[in-house]
């Protein structure tokens, strides 16, 4: 099993854009239904990107300054 490290300040970006989402559509459904994590490890880094499956959007948050 291989595991991925969300660092501290990328955690934030996704929560402060995930709170930005949920301000344009609060709707609620079941925990874990809303949001998507793509995590794809590269030969220089990792790609991570969030979707938000209410409102079909899609934000990258790799950290490519940092490969």
């Amino acid at each position: 099993m291989k595991t991925f490290t969300i660092h501290k300040d990328d955690w934030e970006k996704i929560k402060k854009w995930q709170k930005e989402q949920k301000e344009k559509d609060n709707s609620n459904f079941v925990s874990g239904e809303r949001w998507t994590y793509h995590i794809t490890p590269g030969g220089l880094g990792t790609l991570l990107s969030v979707t938000d499956n209410i409102l079909n959007e899609e934000k990258d948050f790799s950290d490519i300054e940092n490969w």
